[in-house]
């Protein structure tokens, strides 16, 4: 049994390899839940740092927290300074520090199968991290205890992925993968031959910084003009803004027609009626962005 684990921007997930099956691991949460993912979220409380749903929780009652630090990764080496409240620590002690709590979680509060040991693991990174950052993602997960076979890039894994899907049709081909992978906070898009259970990365293409933290962004910046408020006085509850939009966000489905936010965490500023949004002008505000990923995507074409 091996994992294969992805720390993402805004979620971190971890499948299993378990005799040719491969399910994604449910985490319990306080609130006894099961879900299947853990947050890229640290939060500063009396006891400590804590991360992943413990940092949601506390952050919901006021701790100074910090999500999407994994976008940190590809701006700075593993030395860069990193303040969450009163909290000073570098980007790799920030990186140890929560994939031991991932660590604590999948041997404590998850359903894997065998829970008496870490199973070898497998980790992605985004195709253009540069070494620095894939030298800081493989250490900090060596030091919080895991034993890393592989770095693979996250086009790679979408490869092995379609491969295992489709590995009758494959043993008779070799298929061309385009694969475009837009996370929380990276884009990356790649061409795969894949045949069998082998693949080659003909050519990749990315944007650093580019995912759906910045959709959630403009979706901020829309409703703070909608309700006439300035992002002066967001600032100081931005993060429980953002994080308003993310669910707005992620519940949209294809009859999604209006955005309605509330903006509470606003406080006395918050607007009488909760702000109303049309999704098909979101969509426009949006579309530089999915531009630029066809941009990139037409590299690899």
């Amino acid at each position: 049994m091996r994992l294969g684990i992805d720390l993402g921007t805004t979620r971190t997930v971890v499948a299993v390899s378990d005799r040719g099956n491969f399910p994604v691991v449910g985490f319990s949460t306080p609130a006894g839940d099961v879900v299947d993912h853990v947050p890229t979220s640290s939060a500063a409380t009396d006891d400590g740092l804590v991360h992943g749903h413990a940092a949601e929780q506390a952050a919901l009652r006021g701790a100074p927290h910090l999500r999407s630090w994994k976008r940190l990764l590809g701006r700075h080496g593993p030395d860069h300074r990193v303040r969450i409240g009163e909290v000073d620590l570098s980007l790799m002690e920030l990186a140890e520090d929560f994939l031991r709590a991932l660590a604590g979680d999948l041997l404590e509060r998850s359903n894997l199968p065998d829970r008496d040991d870490l199973p070898e693991a497998v980790v992605s990174v985004p195709a253009n991290a540069h070494s620095a950052q894939r030298f800081t993602t493989m250490e900090a997960f060596r030091r919080a205890g895991f034993s890393v076979r592989a770095l693979v890039n996250e086009p790679s894994a979408a490869a092995l992925e379609y491969a295992h899907r489709y590995k009758n049709k494959l043993n008779r081909r070799r298929d061309h993968v385009l694969v475009y992978d837009l996370g929380g906070g990276t884009f990356d898009a790649a061409l795969v031959t894949v045949r069998g259970a082998d693949h080659d990365v003909v050519d990749t293409a990315g944007i650093q910084e580019l995912g759906g933290d910045d959709f959630d962004a403009v979706m901020l910046q829309m409703a703070l003009e909608g309700a006439g408020v300035s992002m002066a006085s967001a600032r100081p509850v931005l993060n429980e803004l953002l994080e308003e939009c993310r669910e707005a966000k992620e519940a949209i489905g294809a009859n999604t027609r209006k955005i309605v936010l509330e903006l509470n965490a606003l406080g006395d500023d918050a607007p009488d009626r909760p702000v109303v949004l049309k999704t098909a002008d979101y969509y426009e505000h949006l579309r530089p962005f999915v531009e630029h990923t066809l941009a990139a995507l037409s590299q690899v074409m």
